[in-house]
């Protein structure tokens, strides 16, 4: 949603997709379907080279730590992951360095939570120049979802199975309740991360 309302309100604006290797299948139907909603704008996929995915990423360090940790009750994750850092962050930046961006869209919701995070992702990262277009048009997570499937587009099967999230199926920053389910629902993506943990 952040994404049309980037693309109605400003001349020239790049999708990004960063790739972790860890998404549901469905994502990539979800991202085709967005592709046709915004008018033919192609959502260009970056990935960093050096991991195939989440689990490239656990072996190379030996852990699954955290890289640095956030200002107290910023309302941000305590802790940035390695995960989130080697497969997100750095591609991020790189990407913008090489195409010195005017501003960097971020679809954090209309919610105390979320604008409170945002407010702590400026203070962190000035030099991404964010703008928050789901908060600016005061539109929620379900208002988001509303205004999708209004459109004729169904959404991620993670959201129909019950999950908060449509991140990477076995989260590390999910709790015990999540990962039950995840154990219910992706036995094999369970059974892979316990073994990786070990």
């Amino acid at each position: 949603m952040a994404c049309r309302i980037a693309i109605e309100k400003y001349p020239r604006v790049k999708l990004v997709f960063l790739e972790t290797g860890a998404h549901h299948p469905d994502l990539y139907r979800f991202k085709k379907d967005c592709e046709k909603w915004y008018g033919g704008s192609p959502i260009e996929t970056y990935k960093n080279k050096n991991f195939e995915d989440i689990y490239d990423v656990f072996s190379y360090y030996g852990n699954f730590s955290a890289t640095y940790n956030t200002p107290r009750n910023s309302g941000m994750p305590p802790k940035t992951y390695l995960c989130t850092n080697s497969l997100k962050k750095q591609v991020r930046e790189k990407i913008m360095r090489q195409l010195n961006w005017d501003k960097q869209v971020f679809g954090f919701e209309f919610s105390i939570h979320e604008i409170n995070r945002a407010l702590t992702f400026q203070q962190i990262y000035p030099d991404t120049k964010p703008i928050f277009p789901l908060i600016e048009e005061g539109l929620t997570k379900n208002e988001c979802a509303g205004i999708v499937e209004s459109a004729g587009i169904e959404l991620p099967v993670l959201y129909k199975m019950g999950y908060e999230h449509n991140n990477c199926i076995g989260c590390i920053r999910g709790g015990k309740q999540y990962w039950q389910k995840v154990r219910i629902d992706f036995p094999d993506v369970f059974n892979k991360m316990a073994q990786t943990e070990r």
